[in-house]
């Protein structure tokens, strides 16, 4: 059972960022009085990743914070802290099944939180074809084991399955049991609210000192590092092309509609290397919230942060441009969010109406919040006040 002296190790399998105490409301934690530490174990997961992002790594003074760079450490670390309370940030199987091995090693106790994340609730089936669009070509040996691993071995029960599961909205509830290693019995479903819900109501409108402005939710392409390998999404997008087109939208938005175009600048993002490429836009880090409360449209490709949209009850409108022609995964989110939102999907600056008159499908709203940011009743209580009531039971 969780108590409040044990300490709290937030365990990363991806880099963890400056951005994440407020994605995850961890300064909550902190002012509740829990001691908070993190295990960043991204080196050994997925190091190429790590290399790859660019944006600050998380430092509060605050938060003890340790870095691993081998199984061997990470071994050594959970046989020393083997009493610690560890909270997962990551809710797959295959390529985290050694990290589960050294939990089950040490009987260490864990829940699962990055289940309250909005996109931990969608499968393939969602965007209308089956796995095999997701243009995974030849399945190779590793991709067999893969499958081997997350629908057989992960089911026999070889691991010590996880005290809770934290629940941001109803949509798939059980699609992120079925990612981790849960339970009948034993593992909880705590039904709360989205972290980006929690990072609404925290927000403050953005002050654009009265003028009115779009928004548009980045995913820092072409540059992001999942999307750099090839041979799984089976994309190339040249840097060129990619803001050709995009600007083709953005200039009829700033130009036909009289609104100012921000860009919502991704948290494991950076333009410094790429300081041209939005022209004409102003580029605002940390702000996705902020932003999306006084824009006039929010815009993405497929974010999961245009949830902001319905939380706000903005016009929202997804950007499938041409270059997503080369992936059915690209186009098929891009169109699962503009039909679950009632929101128009436009390839280019002439999709566009001749006059700003987008409005808003509140049957699909007022759905769409039910599913994915708000899985119990309205509870004033902050998002960890909520999730530490019932994980400590």
């Amino acid at each position: 059972m969780f108590s409040k002296d044990r300490r709290i190790v937030l365990l990363a399998s991806t880099k963890l960022l400056q951005s994440d105490i407020d994605r995850y409301a961890l300064d909550e934690l902190l002012e509740m009085g829990y001691h908070i530490a993190t295990l960043d174990a991204s080196q050994i997961v997925d190091k190429e990743a790590f290399d790859r992002i660019p944006a600050a790594g998380l430092h509060d003074e605050r938060i003890e914070s340790e870095l691993v760079q081998s199984y061997q450490e990470l071994d050594e670390y959970l046989k020393n802290h083997r009493r610690d309370y560890y909270f997962l940030m990551f809710d797959y199987y295959y390529e985290v099944r050694k990290i589960y091995d050294l939990l089950t090693k040490y009987d260490v106790d864990y829940g699962n939180i990055t289940t309250a994340l909005t996109d931990s609730a969608f499968t393939s089936d969602d965007y209308g074809h089956g796995v095999k669009d997701f243009d995974f070509g030849r399945l190779s040996v590793d991709k067999w084991k893969r499958i081997w691993f997350n629908r057989i071995v992960r089911r026999i029960g070889l691991h010590k399955p996880a005290d809770f599961q934290l629940i941001g909205g109803k949509y798939h509830m059980d699609q992120v049991w079925k990612n981790c290693c849960c339970k009948e019995g034993i593992t909880r479903q705590i039904l709360i609210r989205s972290y980006d819900y929690e990072r609404f109501l925290r927000a403050k409108p953005y002050d654009n000192n009265g003028k009115p402005y779009a928004v548009f939710l980045d995913q820092y392409m072409p540059y992001h590092p999942d999307f750099k390998d090839y041979s799984i999404w089976k994309i190339h997008i040249p840097e060129k092309e990619y803001f050709e087109q995009m600007h083709d939208i953005l200039d009829v938005i700033r130009n036909r509609y009289g609104m100012e175009v921000i860009i919502a600048g991704h948290p494991r993002g950076s333009y410094e290397d790429h300081p041209d490429v939005w022209k004409g836009c102003k580029v605002v880090y940390g702000k996705s919230a902020e932003l999306a409360k006084n824009a006039s449209l929010i815009m993405t490709h497929f974010s999961q942060a245009i949830t902001f949209s319905a939380m706000a009850h903005k016009p929202a409108m997804l950007l499938n441009i041409p270059l997503w022609d080369q992936s059915l995964h690209f186009t098929g989110s891009c169109r699962l969010w503009g039909e679950m939102l009632g929101a128009p999907v436009v390839r280019c600056g002439a999709d566009l109406h001749e006059t700003f008159d987008y409005q808003i499908n509140e049957e699909r709203y007022a759905s769409f919040k039910q599913d994915f940011t708000q899985s119990r009743e309205a509870d004033e209580r902050r998002f960890w006040e909520i999730a530490m009531d019932e994980i400590e039971g």
